[in-house]
């Protein structure tokens, strides 16, 4: 009774990891984005803001047999990245809109880190601005993250270090 239970342990182990061999070979794999982050509402004052100006990435490849073969998804192309801030928000307040899952939405009260494709370094914004982001999200692959916004609205702005009321807006041009 036990050598031909072993027996099929063994056999059933085998197709087991043939199965997890094949679906998990890179080789057959298909790219497939994660979970969209969004769409949102997030406020916050403007604790740290950094520019980063436009960038080009090469697309990912490996060589077998003597050809290239591309990396899957959009890690295997080549990419701009657009000019951006990147901006960590404190004392949030997020407001998920229809379609966004809570799973993968940022939480209120945490610091939160934003991605907001702009241009130009101009000083549009500014550490301790207080702003609103308006449908916020976030697309992502195994090649990057893509940011998106209808909206900004600047709440106050810090001028000579007394805030003031501001009403600029400042909308994606993607």
């Amino acid at each position: 009774f036990f050598s031909t239970m072993e027996r099929i342990s063994r056999n059933f182990l085998g197709l087991l990891l043939g199965i997890i061999i094949i679906i998990t070979d890179s080789q057959h794999s298909s790219a497939a984005p994660m979970p969209r982050i969004g769409p949102m509402t997030i406020k916050g004052k403007i604790e740290s803001i950094t520019w980063y100006p436009i960038k080009f990435r090469n697309g990912l490849y490996t060589i077998r047999n003597g050809k290239r073969h591309y990396a899957s998804g959009s890690l295997g192309h080549d990419r701009t990245i657009p000019a951006h801030y990147s901006i960590f928000l404190s004392g949030t307040t997020v407001h998920n809109e229809k379609g966004a899952d809570p799973e993968y939405s940022f939480q209120s009260g945490t610091v939160i880190r934003i991605v907001i494709n702009h241009p130009e370094n101009d000083g549009l914004l500014k550490t301790g601005m207080r702003i609103t982001i308006y449908g916020y999200s976030v697309d992502r692959d195994e090649g990057g993250d893509w940011y998106g916004y209808e909206k900004i609205g600047i709440l106050h702005r810090k001028q000579d270090g007394n805030l003031k009321s501001g009403h600029g807006k400042l909308h994606n041009r993607l």
